[in-house]
């Protein structure tokens, strides 16, 4: 049975040489009984292939739902990232499948004590906010350090604000721009809005105008419609150069069209002042 199932099947048998994705997208609905049969008795790349033939539609009709089951089973034999992905299945409720958040820490606290690194900065953020667990700010801190080892960056953000903020720990600036420093390097959008916010006054000033408009800028560059707004307000203040309405109003307008609501607010206020263009007191 065993030989002519690989006679058939021969790309099987170098199931460990290949990514699972790339044989499930090749599945046709001859393959899927005998994955099944192998799967029944426990073989894991076949569960692991019945998961994604199901969540994929290779081979069947689309059903996340039916694929759950495999996925699970393909978890439960200690498939790493079957752990982890079925993490996300019970965080998001995928394929009409609950939501059951501590069960998503279950499987994800699974997947990072044995080094997956998403799974890390997901069970920190578990920790962070007491999502499926109690929160506790010092193994969230732990958690989120494991995976910025790993140069995750929104861990490696989030580690930045721990000490940046004094999140669970005394406040330590040379630790923040340590870690923000590693994630800027990888282009994290977010890690560009907190270095910035460094740099700002009290009164919304820039202490160092060229650093953050660069910041700024290139964070909305990646869309991030505050930064947007921000870039407006550097052009509308003239924090570098004598202001440049039309700019201001530029990105102003980019950062409205998604209902970032200061940005209407300013725009208001620039059509009252006539501010680039004619005085609108209506």
């Amino acid at each position: 049975m065993t030989l002519l199932f690989f006679a058939v099947f021969p790309w099987l048998s170098v199931l460990s040489q290949e990514p699972y994705e790339a044989r499930a997208a090749r599945l046709q609905p001859q393959d899927i009984p005998p994955l099944l049969e192998k799967a029944e008795h426990g073989d894991l790349p076949s569960q692991v292939l019945l998961w994604l033939a199901y969540s994929g539609g290779h081979g069947v009709p689309k059903d996340v739902g039916k694929g759950v089951p495999w996925l699970r089973r393909a978890a439960e034999q200690g498939s790493l990232e079957s752990q982890f992905v079925l993490s996300t299945v019970y965080e998001f409720g995928h394929g009409g499948v609950p939501i059951d958040l501590a069960e998503s820490f279950k499987w994800a606290f699974k997947a990072a004590e044995r080094g997956h690194m998403v799974a890390q900065h997901n069970v920190a953020s578990d920790y962070f906010h007491g999502a499926g667990v109690e929160q506790n700010l010092e193994q969230a801190r732990y958690w989120y350090g494991r995976a910025a080892e790993q140069g995750f960056a929104h861990s490696e953000w989030m580690m930045g604000r721990i000490y940046l903020e004094g999140i669970g720990v005394a406040p330590n600036r040379e630790g923040a721009l340590k870690w923000l420093t590693k994630s800027l390097a990888q282009g994290h959008a977010p890690t560009m809005l907190t270095l910035a916010s460094i740099y700002m006054g009290p009164n919304g000033i820039p202490t160092q105008p060229q650093l953050v408009f660069d910041l700024d800028r290139a964070a909305a560059q990646t869309g991030s419609h505050y930064a947007e707004f921000e870039v407006g307000r550097f052009y509308r203040a003239g924090y570098l150069n004598p202001p440049d309405y039309t700019q201001a109003m530029l990105w102003f307008n980019r950062a409205a069209s998604a209902r970032y609501g200061p940005a209407d607010h300013y725009l208001g206020a620039m059509y009252e002042a006539g501010e680039g263009v004619p005085a609108d007191l209506a």
